[in-house]
């Protein structure tokens, strides 16, 4: 197992344990993929959404370090299954591998691009006997399959930027959240500071 796939600890001294980190891979199934596996738009306060959860069940992890440890998972899956397709055979595995094979159909593991070529190329070679002996009749079908292999990896490219987004949309709120609370402290400290000055007046 990778440095990354390791256990992490939380600050308040909870470790992710096996049923935790079952837990947690359940919830981000349920709510951050649809019924066909495709991941969803990340929506505002997701994340504290699982970890309310995650507290009704016992385990006391922050919001942030659900997502961390989501974030590690998926890494150390995809980086197994990058290996493995690089190497032409499936020698790694993943401590989560059965509960994370969701994400086989995930534009993020397996981009629509290469799965619809491989769909493809599977129909053609099972008609290739039947082409061999059919003359060719311009490249129309050639072009058709490149704008939707290009349509396809703009899908992809379209999702991620959407993600993106969304997460720095969420930086931002916290940032001014914090802000705000800052703001409203020093204006506390300031009024004690008027009612002692004015006792003394007084």
């Amino acid at each position: 197992m990778d440095d990354s796939d390791q256990e992490v600890t939380s600050h308040d001294g909870n470790e992710w344990t096996r049923p935790a980190t079952l837990l947690l891979i359940s919830l981000v199934k349920l709510l951050l993929y649809n019924e066909d596996n495709e991941r969803l738009i990340a929506k505002h306060g997701i994340w504290k959404q699982i970890q309310s959860k995650m507290s009704k069940k016992g385990y006391n992890n922050t919001a942030e370090q659900c997502r961390g440890k989501w974030n590690t998972l998926f890494k150390g899956y995809k980086r197994m299954k990058d290996g493995n397709h690089k190497s032409g055979e499936n020698t790694k595995r993943h401590e989560y591998g059965a509960e994370l094979e969701f994400l086989e159909k995930s534009a993020d593991i397996n981009p629509k691009s290469v799965i619809e070529s491989s769909q493809r190329n599977h129909a053609s070679d099972s008609q290739s006997s039947e082409d061999a002996s059919t003359p060719k009749k311009g490249n129309k079908k050639g072009t058709e399959k490149k704008a939707k292999k290009r349509q396809s990896t703009a899908d992809v490219v379209i999702g991620y930027l959407q993600d993106v987004g969304q997460q720095m949309k969420e930086q931002d709120e916290k940032a001014r959240q914090q802000k705000e609370e800052q703001h409203k402290e020093k204006m506390n400290v300031f009024k004690s500071l008027i009612n002692v000055f004015k006792k003394q007046d007084d």
